[in-house]
């Protein structure tokens, strides 16, 4: 493949995600297996891309208003699989915006967005190209993983019911 193909690959995958990459790759001849291969990949990068973007914003923001905010939120293993959840369903801008705006931990939060961007990528490359035969279509896996995550989301608003109440009550006090 030539590298103005590749190139082309790469902008339809990061405008309009795999299934856009997939109908690319498909277009100009590639294979099964090199389309999900590049196509995983290719998501992994655009991870690092949005986490740059947003990581020069937040630096030129921070300087811009003289204060950092605090770190305050742990790392666990269920807000790491909750992370990669949200990206396998929303992909990895929201995901990044996400990171960012809740200020997570940068190297977990980009293990999670890039485990679940390559994952969702490559359910709907497979989607995409007919392979999946398991299932009758990758909606299921995509509902499944919608329902775990809003069922992780539930769990940690119910154990923290207090601290939501409180931020809460302190967005409401500033709009006010």
């Amino acid at each position: 493949m030539n590298p103005f193909a590749m190139i082309g690959l790469f902008l339809s995958a990061f405008c309009f995600g795999s299934v856009g990459g997939t109908a690319y790759a498909a277009a100009h001849g590639l294979s099964e297996f090199a389309t999900i291969f590049i196509l995983c990949l290719m998501n992994a990068a655009i991870v690092l891309i949005w986490f740059g973007i947003f990581g020069a914003v937040n630096s030129r923001l921070s300087n811009l208003l003289r204060h950092k905010r605090k770190d305050l939120r742990k790392t666990k293993l269920t807000g790491m699989l909750t992370l990669t959840g949200f990206t396998f369903i929303f992909g990895s801008l929201w995901a990044t915006i996400a990171v960012y705006a809740l200020n997570l931990k940068r190297t977990p939060a980009l293990i999670s967005v890039t485990t679940g961007a390559v994952l969702g990528g490559a359910l709907w490359t497979l989607g995409s190209l007919g392979i999946i035969w398991l299932l009758p279509s990758p909606w299921i896996l995509y509902a499944v993983a919608i329902c775990m995550t809003a069922a992780i989301v539930a769990k940690k608003v119910v154990e923290n019911q207090a601290l939501v109440r409180e931020v809460m009550n302190n967005l409401v006090r500033r709009r006010l």
